[in-house]
């Protein structure tokens, strides 16, 4: 009897192992503040080949979210790019289809479709619009959510004047997702906060100084004080 019930333990403990093990969020993470999206690459490659759930997609979802568009610039790279864009969309569908996460679903959507606007400029004519529709959505749908306030935030930094951009107000986003990010405790969002200070840190060069910017980069390197993006830029705002 002992036997079957040390089996049974030895098989539940490989099932939750083998789920656990879908994204290293630690290794993730670390990987994200040294800058290195060479680790990004082999971990998300590695978890897309297995069999996934749909709330496993979900979860590598936020990491091709961060990944796709440091790589759809690189000549190189873009034929992986592509790939995983086409990944996204259909792990979106899927997730979408399984009515998970409506509102992250459309931020997702937003990233994959700014990746296919970066990857033919045609196509902002058509792709814009939504991406602004969606935007917008998504924070109606989920206004605390810290990733429909950043992506808001986002949106408003970097579209021109003439088309609704307000580096102000963008910052005002930042700021409050920031706030939102402080009241969530999956490790799996933790690179996002990360990445949320940065986009806080740019914003504050623009709408109220270098001097700003600077001290908020010390203070962000006193926290981690590896996060090479954070290190590079306040190099530059010292020059």
């Amino acid at each position: 009897m002992s036997r079957h019930i040390l089996t049974i333990a030895l098989l539940i403990s490989a099932a939750l192992s083998s789920w656990a093990d879908v994204m290293n969020h630690d290794k993730m993470f670390r990987a994200y503040i040294a800058g290195d999206m060479d680790t990004w690459g082999v971990e998300i490659k590695r978890a897309t080949a297995l069999p996934l759930s749909v709330e496993e997609k979900l979860e590598v979802l936020n990491y091709l979210y961060g990944y796709v568009p440091t790589i759809v610039e690189i000549k190189e790279k873009r034929g992986e790019a592509k790939y995983y864009i086409d990944l996204m969309k259909d792990y979106i569908e899927e997730v979408e289809e399984a009515g998970l996460a409506p509102a992250l679903c459309m931020v997702y959507r937003v990233s994959m479709l700014s990746a296919q606007i970066s990857l033919n400029s045609l196509s902002m004519m058509t792709l814009g619009p939504q991406c602004l529709s969606l935007t917008n959505k998504a924070l109606k749908l989920e206004p605390d959510n810290p990733l429909t306030l950043g992506l808001k935030g986002n949106t408003l930094f970097y579209a021109p004047g003439m088309f609704g951009g307000n580096k102000r107000e963008a910052l005002d986003f930042y700021l409050k997702s920031l706030d939102a990010f402080r009241h969530e405790a999956n490790p799996l969002y933790k690179w996002n906060e990360a990445g949320m200070l940065f986009c806080i840190a740019e914003a504050y060069e623009k709408v109220v100084s270098p001097e700003k910017a600077a001290g908020y980069c010390r203070e962000i390197l006193k926290a981690y004080p590896d996060f090479t993006m954070v290190k590079n830029f306040l190099s530059n705002l010292e020059q």
